[in-house]
């Protein structure tokens, strides 16, 4: 079954909870499609309004949402031809899925079928869920993928991550972001910047070249590389010493001194 959205699942099984003495199920058929249904709102009469309201949808990627009813007996009801439970058709090419409430619930993928022969940029690549890479593929690939140019696989660019933004009131949505175009890699002069692994935990992280990325020394990195609830060891990584960290007209960037040409 596909997920709607990461709290609709969690709505779905509240609606067996009730604020009231009697509750009915939503697929019973019987009474509880009766013709007492009230449109209540949040300023409504009703002493059910603590019900946590589910949202309804249809249609072949449940991309059609409408408003549930709520009946005298505190259920929740969508209109006819909606469900909270809603399934997408299989055989649908749907947008895939963005929703996230956390960092790890988003990857970063081409936003074409055959990506790029060079190292990628912010145009390059999506975030979506990491439940829907699949689904992300076959939509923009369809059920023939084409044939892809041969080129050989490009360098990874430790400046591009998928990042979960929480919004007010539609919750986190998985978006690709650029640390360049961020706070976190600004700079004035060098020693605003510093080298960091691309892990969220510094202690025991990779610390190779392509593995390592340039950063304010007062950055807020982490809000980028790790989950919020995450806690890391308290250990100091050793960074090669050939590697350092300077500011590129306003961005931090890093080069390595046996190889000195700089990234980005």
């Amino acid at each position: 079954m596909h997920r709607v959205t990461g709290w609709h699942t969690a709505l779905s099984v509240l609606l067996t909870l009730t604020a009231c003495s009697q509750s009915r199920d939503l697929d019973d058929g019987g009474a509880s499609r009766d013709a007492d249904v009230r449109d209540v709102g949040p300023d409504g009469p009703s002493p059910c309004n603590t019900v946590p309201q589910p949202q309804c949808r249809r249609g072949r990627c449940c991309e059609e949402a409408a408003l549930p009813t709520l009946s005298p007996s505190c259920t929740w009801q969508c209109p006819l031809g909606f469900e909270v439970m809603c399934e997408v058709d299989p055989a649908a090419l749907c947008e895939p899925e963005t929703s996230c409430e956390d960092n790890d619930e988003c990857a970063l993928v081409d936003a074409t079928c055959c990506g790029t022969c060079s190292i990628p940029e912010l145009a390059d690549v999506v975030g979506v869920h990491v439940d829907d890479v699949d689904e992300h593929r076959r939509a923009v690939c369809g059920d023939d993928p084409p044939a892809c140019p041969p080129c050989a696989p490009p360098g990874p660019n430790p400046y591009l991550v998928a990042f979960c933004a929480i919004g007010r009131e539609d919750g986190g949505r998985c978006l690709a972001v650029d640390l360049r175009d961020q706070a976190v890699t600004a700079c004035s002069v060098d020693a605003d910047c510093r080298v960091r692994a691309r892990d969220c935990c510094e202690c025991g992280a990779d610390t190779r070249f392509d593995n390592l990325l340039a950063v304010a020394s007062r950055g807020d990195y982490e809000r980028f590389a790790c989950n919020r609830d995450a806690t890391c060891g308290g250990c100091a990584p050793i960074y090669p010493e050939e590697v350092e960290a300077f500011c590129d007209d306003g961005t931090c960037a890093l080069r390595n001194l046996a190889a000195p040409t700089p990234f980005p």
